[in-house]
Formats: C-alpha cells, structure tokens, sequence
C-alpha cells in the first residue's frame, strides 16, 4: 500500500512540475512580448489629420480596398494586407471591430500587428461595437476622430458612426453628405443599414431616414461589417456592400474566409469586386494577442491579485523543484 501511495505522489510531483513549468514558461513568454512590443502606431494608421491629408491626395483614377472585423483574426489582416499591397491602393478603409475588447491591450496589439505588417499606405477606421463598447475614449485615443471626411479626385469618402447600432443623426448625416455638393459619395459604416439576411433589399427598422437620405444625395456606395458576411446588393442606384471578415472568427469555426473589397475609381466611374483568402491562424499571433490583449490587462486591472497568485505559483513550484532534485541527489549518492 505504501509503494502505490509513493508512486502516486511522484506521478502528482512530476504532473505539478510540469504544469509549473508550462504556467511559469508561458507567462514568461507573455512578459517577454508586452516588453518587446513598442505602444508606437504605424504612420499611417488612424483618423488623424496627416493620414486624411495622405489620403486626399489628387488623382482622377485610383483604387482603394475596403476590410473590416478582424478582432481576433490577426494573421489573416496581415496576410489580407501583404495580398492587398501589389494593388497599389491609394488607401484602405477599415470598416470596425478592429479590437475584439476595448481596452488598452487589444488595441496596442492592433497597432502592432500593422507595423508587422508594414502598413505603409494610409488606413482609416469606422468605429465598431467592439472598438466603442463601454465608452468610446479609448478609439479616439488610439484612432481618432469618430466620423470624418475626405476628398480624392472627383469623389467623396464619409465614415459615420453608427457602432452600436443606432442610426448616425439625420440632420448631421445630411450636412455632411450635401457638403459633398454633386460629387459621386462613397459612405462607411459598421452596421449595415440593409438587412443582409434578405434575397430583397430591406432597411434595417430605424435606418428608414439614413436611407432615404442615401437615396436623395445619390450615394454610389455603402460599405458596412458586422454581419460577418459578405454581400453585395444594388438598390435605387446605390451599391450596398457588407464587406465579410477581415480575419476575425466565430469562437473555434476557424474556416471562415478573409474578405475585402478593392475598389477601382476613374473619375466619376466607380467598381468594385471582392477578394477572399483561405483562413489562416498563427501560434505566434495567438501567443501575441494572449499577451497583450489578456495578460498584460489582466496585470493592469487587478495588480494586487494577480501578482499575489504570480508569486504563489512561483513559490510553490520552486518548493517542488527543489524537492524534487533533492529526492534525485539522494538516489544518485
């Protein structure tokens, strides 16, 4: 009975060892990361008035592509973007849920993941629900502005901010879109206006009047997210285009494509077609966003705790390794 019991307790000590080992490595990895990681945006990158200056340069024939929630999806948004670069686009538009959580973590994690993938050409973001939910600071901090405007060549490009689902208000849309006087409107934002589960166009209840404004002022394109699909409709003469994952995933359906829309514009001529990846997931990115997105935040947000249970792991499966090379020397003298 002796010898059983003695057998399981070295099967505990070396299972406890081990676990102590992955639990101890992994967080050293963790802190390794958040140190490595530099807070600094690419250039580019933001609702900034330098990336709309980029954005607005002059030009009657250029294109520009269109990809939204990524959240977790980080590999695909760098391979969407490494496949999007011959393309030559003047700019892309993010249209929302580029962080999976609002908080400081995540969206230095975005940040990183577009100086990783050498973002070099202007980007600029709607806001999501994921982005703003609990309060919309942090998207201004790290973004910018929430809504914003800007010319190039004979069009006119509007971000709107209708992120948790409420209807941007009409009397500003309104300004905004009759400021773009009789110049071809292209319009953005997160969630689509449209009912994309429909074989028919059908507005979204509470969109009517964000509609029929569309429809008055001639909007040539609606872009939006959200849905997680990607559809393209044509109504009244406006394109409506829910442009499919960037490289987020529903929980483990890890088979969902990356999407993205490249646009081609020749004056007052506008096209459009989509372009799909396979999916992809790294490791590294996921050891990546565990890091920053969930360690080091969980670090910030409850200190106390958390280190107390860092030092009681280590405590303990120092005591254990010390026990157990002791146990080794005495069999070896």
């Amino acid at each position: 009975m002796k010898s059983v019991n003695a057998k399981v307790v070295r099967v505990l000590e070396w299972s406890g060892f081990g676990l102590g080992a992955a639990v101890v490595g992994l967080l050293g990895v963790c802190g390794a990361v958040v140190i490595a990681v530099s807070d600094t945006a690419p250039m580019m990158f933001g609702n900034r008035t330098d990336v709309l200056a980029t954005a607005s340069a002059d030009g009657p024939q250029f294109r520009f592509a269109v990809l939204g929630d990524t959240q977790k999806g980080t590999t695909g948004l760098r391979r969407m973007l490494a496949h999007l670069q011959p393309e030559g686009a003047a700019f892309y538009v993010h249209t929302g849920d580029l962080v999976s959580d609002n908080d400081g973590g995540h969206y230095r994690l975005a940040k990183w993941t577009l100086t990783r993938a050498k973002l070099d050409t202007p980007m600029l973001v709607a806001p999501g629900n994921h982005d703003v939910k609990g309060g919309t600071g942090l998207f201004e901090k790290h973004v910018g502005p929430m809504e914003v405007a800007w010319p190039r060549g004979a069009v006119r490009f509007l971000i709107v901010d209708d992120a948790l689902g409420d209807p941007p208000p009409t009397h500003r849309l309104e300004k905004r879109l009759r400021a773009a006087g009789e110049a071809p409107i292209v319009l953005f934002m997160h969630q689509p206006p449209w009912d994309v589960t429909s074989e028919s166009f059908r507005v979204t209840p509470g969109f009517e009047d964000v509609v029929a404004l569309i429809r008055k002022y001639r909007v040539r394109y609606v872009f939006s997210g959200h849905v997680h699909r990607y559809r393209r409709l044509e109504q009244d003469g406006t394109v409506y285009v829910a442009n499919g994952i960037g490289g987020d995933y529903e929980h483990w359906k890890l088979g969902t494509k990356v999407h993205a829309t490249v646009v081609e514009v020749n004056g007052r001529a506008i096209s459009d077609r989509p372009v799909e990846l396979e999916p992809s997931h790294s490791v590294w990115d996921n050891i990546e966003h565990l890091a920053l997105g969930h360690v080091a935040e969980t670090y910030r947000r409850s200190p106390i705790w958390t280190w107390a249970a860092t030092a009681a792991i280590l405590a303990g499966w120092t005591w254990l390794v010390v026990r157990l090379w002791r146990r080794a020397r005495k069999k070896t003298a």
